[in-house]
């Protein structure tokens, strides 16, 4: 068996910068969440998150932060499907996640998370739909309810085993988010998934707005989230599935406002009372639901 320093004889050179770029998404039913995706300018290449790395009016976008990260890792579950690229496994796109989640799960070797404060357009409310990695779908039967431990230990660390040696501590949302997950797979608390998904965006939320009371729409939180699996169980699929998740999704927010009032809705979305953004782009689901018909 090799040694590190025969695996890797510039170790120095084992952490690549990883960057999160964003632009703006628009379409038929209004106003959209950004697109994310990571550029890799140490490898120069990108990791397009379910999307593209070039806006058709944007360009690139706009740069939101860097990050070191192990890019063989990375690069080891691009898991294209469908002829789409850049899954990072996360599952179905519109069901398990975005491209927010997928941008996390590929930034997952550097110890960093998207946080409100970076800026992305809509990440908080894809938070509250899909959580900071991901949410299990209506058929999913974990051992626990956390989506991210069964996405590590069948996607990211056979990847990881094979690029050992070098694994930041994280920045504070990441140990916060990772210590959450620990408690729950440990069995020190008992909660359903969708409320592990509310304690998620909590965290996120409380990072901007450390008084939030974020138990004030948690029950209407949990019932989106129901009203989402719901959608998902009735077989509504591509661009009519992401429809319907994104009307469910606007009335959630609508009453979000209302709730936690305007200053923190404003502070958390970007957003004014009253205005809403759709978090899953049909474009991408019609996309995936064709390329699947294709090979079917």
């Amino acid at each position: 068996m090799l040694l590190m320093e025969e695996r890797f004889p510039h170790k120095e050179k084992l952490m690549d910068t990883f960057e999160l770029w964003s632009y703006d998404v628009s379409g038929a039913l209004g106003k959209y969440a950004e697109h994310t995706y990571i550029k890799c300018p140490d490898k120069g290449t990108y990791f397009d998150c379910w999307g593209n790395h070039q806006s058709p009016t944007e360009g690139a976008g706009i740069r939101r932060f860097s990050c070191e990260g192990i890019y063989e890792v990375a690069d080891c579950y691009r898991k294209d499907i469908f002829g789409i690229k850049d899954t990072a496994g996360i599952g179905v796109y519109g069901v398990n996640g975005v491209c927010h989640q997928t941008a996390n799960l590929f930034l997952y070797s550097s110890g960093r998370a998207i946080t409100i404060a970076d800026g992305v357009k809509g990440y908080w409310l894809s938070s509250l739909a899909y959580g900071t990695y991901g949410d299990l779908g209506p058929f999913d039967e974990p051992l626990k309810p956390v989506f991210v431990e069964d996405w590590k230990l069948t996607v990211y660390n056979p990847c990881y085993q094979r690029y050992t040696g070098a694994k930041g501590m994280g920045n504070e949302l990441f140990q916060i988010i990772a210590k959450l997950h620990k408690t729950v797979v440990r069995e020190e608390i008992n909660i359903s998934h969708a409320e592990l998904v509310h304690q998620e965006a909590s965290v996120l939320a409380k990072q901007v707005l450390p008084d939030l009371k974020t138990d004030l729409f948690k029950d209407m939180h949990i019932t989106f989230l129901e009203k989402k699996l719901d959608l998902i169980r009735a077989g509504f699929k591509g661009e009519e599935l992401s429809n319907k998740i994104n009307e469910t999704a606007a009335q959630f927010q609508i009453s979000l406002a209302q709730t936690i009032g305007t200053v923190a809705y404003e502070k958390l979305t970007g957003l004014k009372a009253g205005q809403t953004l759709n978090i899953i782009d049909p474009a991408t689901t019609a996309k995936v639901a064709q390329e699947q018909k294709n090979e079917e």
